[in-house]
C-alpha cells in the first residue's frame, strides 16, 4: 500500500469517527446527523489528499498497515465503551 493512502484511510478513520461520536452524543435529527457524517467524510478527504500527496511515491508494508489499523480499532472500541457505558 503506498503511504499516502494509508495516511488518507488513517485520518479519514479518526474523522468519521469523531464525527459520529459527536451526532451520538447529542440529539440530533437523523437527516442532520447524516449530513455531519457526510461533511466530515467529504472535508476529511479533502484535506488529507493534498496534506499526504508527498507521501504518494513510498510504500507502506502490509505488516505495518495491519498493526495500525488494529490498534486503531482497539483504540477506538475503547473510547466508545468508556463514552457509551
Amino acid at each position: 500500500m503506498n503511504k499516502q493512502r494509508f495516511f488518507i484511510t488513517l485520518v479519514s478513520s479518526i474523522i468519521i469517527f469523531s464525527a459520529v461520536t459527536f451526532t451520538a452524543l447529542n440529539d440530533f435529527s437523523l437527516f442532520i446527523e447524516m449530513v455531519i457524517i457526510f461533511l466530515s467524510v467529504v472535508i476529511g478527504q479533502a484535506i488529507a489528499i493534498p496534506l499526504f500527496r508527498r507521501f504518494s511515491e513510498q510504500r507502506v508494508s502490509n505488516k505495518i498497515v495491519f498493526v495500525t489499523f488494529l490498534s486503531l480499532l482497539v483504540v477506538f472500541w475503547s473510547f466508545a465503551s468508556i463514552l457509551f457505558d
